[in-house]
């Protein structure tokens, strides 16, 4: 296969030099090489002392632009040393005459023409590329006590880049840019998540002007700092244990984010999602303790056991919302169906419907979800069908002991109101309309269906059961809620 593809590769070429082959100015071309030849050799001769040592110049070319300054560097005191000893009179033996200095002086020029050349080249194609390689960032102001801007490694842009943020030159907080910025990702042509926020307001509990500065890991400020800023007067936050919100999917949890975001700023949000608005990495862990010590919310598809990436001394408590296990499933399908058919697509393009998708064990969104959220478990170590008593057991502890709060998507408005009256949020009085899926589920479902739904996901169905209990559902007429996915 590769001796083919090289064949037609090379016959074109072979096809394109014919003519020169004919040309009479083929004599003239192989007077040029033998003169370019006798200039290399006779300015290698002058230079060097020997013509062999042009090789050695080579060799140091190669080694500095390939590696860097200090390797040439190396790689001509090696030369020097083989060149002194096995080509200058007396062979064979150490001189460390004027010859070798010559030939020293010369290979390190060399090294070192070849490095600012290297650079140069560099430069200019890093300059042309959209957006340029290396950190860029902006610090865009303060609003509502909060500095926020963005910061771009556009040679590694999946790693997040840590900035400091100084105060009248007096450094306040060190972070990882991982919010979401759509404006980042439109200018900058990335994922977005390149964002942070640092509150000042406990630092300045009367308005007051200062030097606001943020800068990178070299030391540079970002575009824009430091910058005279007014920093308004912000009432003392309210602080109390930070919230775990568990995002199951299809649970209505998207409208229940928007409406809870909207209560805090945003250094005290902790997106944990794959998409927008998620943060660039995914485990709290990879962002600096201090950082991890100001939010007061952190919400995501993640499962239980987030509090361990929390502070040690930090106070959390989860809530989530659930949903009645057929009508969930019903919904995650409708979503595959439109957002990512792909998954449950075979590979002669069949789409299966959910008896083929339950029979073929294909995915855990259709097996006991649910109950993989409360117990914490990783679908690598338990893939579909090998959920055991142990595993419901662990999830009906975690219930019972770590949750303060468990709400219904059948009863999303109820649910909101007992989180405002729990945590005093007011931002936002009703749950917004948002992520509504376009493929609809007849609102019956076939007996056989229902059946193979409760026999594939049993365990849900004992854990939503004893929810009820914990956490009844309130009762809400047939027109509330409606239309929430």
């Amino acid at each position: 296969m590769n001796l083919r593809f090289n064949l037609l590769t090379l016959n074109p070429l072979l096809d394109g030099l014919a003519p020169l082959r004919r040309d009479r100015k083929r004599f003239i071309f192989s007077a040029a090489v033998v003169a370019l030849a006798l200039l290399i050799t006779s300015g290698s001769q002058w230079t060097f002392g020997t013509v062999a040592v042009l090789i050695f110049g080579l060799a140091v070319m190669l080694s500095t632009a390939i590696f860097g300054l200090m390797a040439g560097l190396c790689t001509a005191f090696a030369a020097v040393l083989v060149v002194d000893f096995f080509y200058i009179p007396p062979q064979f033996s150490f001189n460390f005459d004027s010859a070798t200095l010559r030939v020293a002086i010369a290979l390190g020029a060399v090294a070192g023409c070849t490095h600012a050349l290297e650079r140069r080249i560099s430069a200019g194609i890093r300059s042309k590329i959209k957006p340029p390689l290396g950190i860029h960032g902006h610090l865009d102001g303060i609003e509502n006590g909060e500095v926020y801007g963005w910061a771009v490694d556009a040679d590694h842009p999946s790693k997040p880049v840590r900035v400091g943020v100084f105060v009248n030159r007096r450094p306040v907080a060190d972070v990882l840019a991982v919010y979401y910025r759509p404006d980042v990702e439109n200018t900058m042509n990335c994922s977005g998540s390149h964002g942070f926020y640092v509150d000042l307001s406990r630092y300045f509990p009367a308005s007051r002007e200062a030097l606001i500065d943020v800068r990178l890991p070299t030391g540079a400020s970002l575009t824009n700092a430091p910058a005279i800023m007014h920093v308004p007067a912000i009432m003392p936050r309210r602080r109390g244990p930070t919230v775990l919100f568990m995002h199951i999917p299809k649970t209505a949890g998207t409208a229940f984010r928007e409406a809870i975001a909207a209560n805090f700023p945003q250094s005290e949000i902790a997106y944990l999602y794959p998409t927008p608005p998620g943060f660039l990495v995914n485990d709290l862990r990879a962002l600096p303790l201090e950082q991890r010590k100001s939010f007061r919310i952190v919400m995501g598809h993640y499962q239980f056991g987030m509090h361990e990436a929390l502070p040690e001394d930090s106070e959390f408590e989860y809530i989530t919302v659930v949903r009645e296990p057929l009508a969930r499933i019903l919904s995650q399908y409708a979503y595959l169906l439109q957002k990512e058919p792909e998954r449950i697509t075979e590979d002669n393009g069949t789409v299966l419907n959910l008896l083929e998708i339950f029979k073929k064990r294909l995915t855990v969104d259709f097996d006991n979800a649910m109950i993989r959220f409360f117990a914490g478990v990783d679908e690598r170590e338990f893939p579909p069908g090998s959920l055991t008593q142990a595993i419901y057991d662990r999830a009906l502890h975690h219930l019972q002991t770590a949750f303060a709060f468990v709400g219904h998507q059948e009863a999303s408005e109820q649910s909101y109101d007992w989180m405002q009256q729990h945590y005093g949020w007011r931002a936002r009085s009703t749950l917004p309309l948002v992520n509504l899926g376009k493929v609809r589920m007849p609102s019956e479902t076939h007996p056989v269906l229902t059946a193979a739904i409760r026999h594939y996901n049993r365990w849900d169905y004992l854990l939503y059961r004893e929810i009820l209990r914990k956490f009844p559902r309130p009762t809400v007429s047939s027109s509330q809620d409606a239309g929430l996915p």
